[in-house]
């Protein structure tokens, strides 16, 4: 591709700048190699962007769920322990009965 038809892309932040200029120079790396790599980590975190839940919401759900969660382990107790399936299915020596 002649230069003539290469996209541009900028970015007037000075934080980007420091950021990805002081990121290149510590690796060796060239400024594309640098906004690259950190777009494609981005962009695979969030697979799934959702604008119809809010942080806040979010947090408030998952903060429901655990309190739920907390909840159901108080009523209804795990009556049984790794140790008394280890005993229906192991013997003695650890191997299966």
């Amino acid at each position: 591709m002649n230069a003539s038809n290469q996209r541009q892309f900028n970015i007037r932040s000075s934080l980007a700048y420091d950021l990805a200029h002081g990121y290149a120079e510590k690796h060796g790396k060239t400024l594309r190699e640098v906004v690259e790599a950190a777009l494609s980590m981005y962009t695979g975190r969030r697979t799934i962007p959702s604008t119809k839940v809010t942080p806040e919401e979010a947090d408030a759900n998952y903060k429901a769920i655990m309190e739920g969660i907390r909840e159901a382990n108080r009523l209804y107790p795990v009556k049984f322990s790794s140790q008394d399936i280890d005993a229906e299915f192991y013997d003695e020596f650890g191997l299966p009965k």
